[in-house]
């Protein structure tokens, strides 16, 4: 009888122990699933450069931190078990020699598939040639001149070009000029930025009909000061002005203003839509009306309502508009990625074509010229050195 029961004891804890193998084996063989999915996963090296110091600094370093959200969301959204950004940031300086220098040094790095950014427009000019002779796809953060991108067949861009923002200007204008504005003076800088938008803003004041252009003054880009531009349309008694130039100008320009004793309406394009300058013209922005593809407090959509919670969560601080353009960047090569499904350079080149998606600024749609705009800019107010909407 003892003998049986040590039988039946024995067999007992015999199976005890299989059943205890078998239960220590399924987590393991789940846990290799895991690791080869994660090891399935192609990591894709991209070059990243801005403007992080410099004039154009207060510009690249909001897109850098724009571009470090976009590969937050690109790897865990919209790659997810598929591909993972891996990014090299670089400082072009905002010098376009030396951003030409950078560009060519992440070019010449064979595991480098795509490169994104470039600060001041210049600066992507400089560097177009290089991106056909190294056939490697350039996303630019600031290619807002059609024939930059539309002449390059490695050159793309997913921001509004200068038409779009000169256009958009207008109907900022529009929207919120006092009854009496009926006169306007444009004071623009050299600069294609400058020419486009202005040539754009006034076939829309012609089109339109309800104002009309009396001045409209060149400030050469990086002037110390605007007044003489200033002083000469004040000749015209204009009732308001717009501007078409970007920091540290923006803020020489309207401190000018300020200081010249002038009250009219002030109205900016999308170059003004950076908080540094706003914050640097102090008192001499308040109530401006300007354009931007981000007002924080209220997002256009869930991805920019996802990048505005990422964001702060992550600074610390609410994004701004010059964030939006790092992320839209870095949307855009994930986007070709995936499309793609391949990481070479020629074959993330030809993704871009006819490309689609919804990214923080609303719906891209890359067009014959490379511009993949299609997005929404919004009217906004300065009150105490921040853009706020228009009621």
């Amino acid at each position: 009888m003892l003998r049986s029961r040590t039988l039946v004891a024995g067999f007992i804890a015999l199976t005890l122990i299989f059943a205890a193998c078998g239960s220590d084996k399924k987590p393991a063989a789940s846990g290799s699933g895991g690791s080869s999915a994660a090891a399935n996963v192609k990591t894709v090296k991209v070059g990243i450069m801005f403007s992080l110091t410099g004039p154009a600094q207060s510009y690249g370093v909001e897109s850098k931190k724009g571009a470090e959200i976009g590969i937050d969301y690109a790897n865990e959204v919209i790659l997810k078990d598929k591909f993972k950004l891996d990014p090299t940031y670089a400082d072009d300086q905002s010098d376009p020699t030396h951003g030409v220098a950078v560009f060519e040094d992440l070019a010449s790095q064979p595991d480098v598939a795509i490169i994104g950014g470039a600060t001041l427009q210049q600066t992507a000019a400089a560097v177009a040639p290089g991106a056909d002779d190294a056939k490697i796809p350039f996303i630019s953060a600031t290619g807002t001149d059609p024939t930059l991108t539309g002449a390059s067949k490695y050159v793309w861009a997913p921001i509004p070009n200068n038409t779009d923002q000169g256009a958009a200007a207008y109907a900022t204008v529009k929207k919120t000029a006092n009854a009496d504005v009926k006169k306007l003076a444009i004071i623009h800088d050299d600069r294609n930025y400058g020419k486009l938008n202005t040539e754009s803003f006034k076939a829309e004041v012609q089109k339109d009909g309800r104002f009309e252009v009396v001045c409209d003054e060149t400030s050469p880009f990086g002037a110390q000061t605007t007044e003489p531009q200033i002083l000469a349309c004040q000749n015209s008694n204009p009732d308001a002005f717009v501007g078409f130039v970007i920091n540290p100008q923006g803020t020489v320009f309207l401190k000018d203003l300020q200081r010249l004793g002038v009250t009219k309406q002030i109205f900016g394009a999308l170059g003004f839509a950076d908080e540094a300058l706003l914050g640097a013209a102090g008192s001499a922005a308040e109530n401006m009306h300007l354009t931007t593809l981000l007002l924080a407090s209220a997002p256009i959509n869930d991805v920019q309502r996802e990048f505005v919670d990422r964001f702060t969560k992550k600074f610390g601080v609410a994004p701004v508009n010059n964030d939006i353009y790092g992320f839209e960047v870095v949307t855009m090569i994930a986007q070709a990625l995936l499309k793609a499904n391949d990481t070479t350079r020629d074959a993330l080149n030809a993704a871009m074509t006819d490309l689609k998606w919804t990214g923080a600024a609303g719906n891209f749609a890359v067009k014959v010229n490379h511009q993949a705009w299609g997005g929404v800019m919004t009217t906004a107010v300065v009150k105490s050195g921040k853009m706020q909407p228009v009621s």
